[in-house]
């Protein structure tokens, strides 16, 4: 690491070489899609060549699993903001896009199912009052 740390690019290389498989298994097990498992090696060996002075003393390999851990999780955070935002984007509104059936509409479509669907007076079905 200190090679890396005086800009040397085959130490980087070499470093790359021993390591690049680890962060990349690490996040594709993470992420579960190839092409996003890629593009979070390629960020974490980025980090390493422009911030090498983030890598003080210990093992190596469990920093870089660490890196690459956070940057996975970073990728996971901004799929559920995305999820979220686009839903909002969809459904501006909840309660003026919910479907409102009237409850005659159900029962006839109910009634010409089955007999076993046809609702009691009291709101349960015949099969689950008879299972009672």
């Amino acid at each position: 690491m200190e090679r890396v740390r005086k800009r040397d690019a085959d130490a980087f290389e070499a470093l790359y070489d021993a390591y690049h498989r680890l962060a990349y298994g690490l996040a594709m097990r993470m992420l579960g899609d190839a092409s996003t498992a890629e593009d979070v090696t390629q960020a974490v060996f980025v980090k390493v060549w422009s911030s090498p002075e983030l890598f003080r003393t210990g093992n190596f390999g469990a920093w870089i699993a660490r890196v690459t851990r956070n940057r996975a999780l970073d990728v996971i955070r901004s799929r559920t903001v995305r999820a979220e935002t686009d839903l909002r984007k969809r459904f501006p509104n909840p309660r003026a896009s919910k479907i409102r059936l009237s409850r005659g509409s159900i029962g006839s479509s109910c009634a010409r199912r089955s007999p076993r669907c046809r609702t009691s007076s009291a709101g349960r079905s015949r099969w689950a009052s008879s299972r009672a």
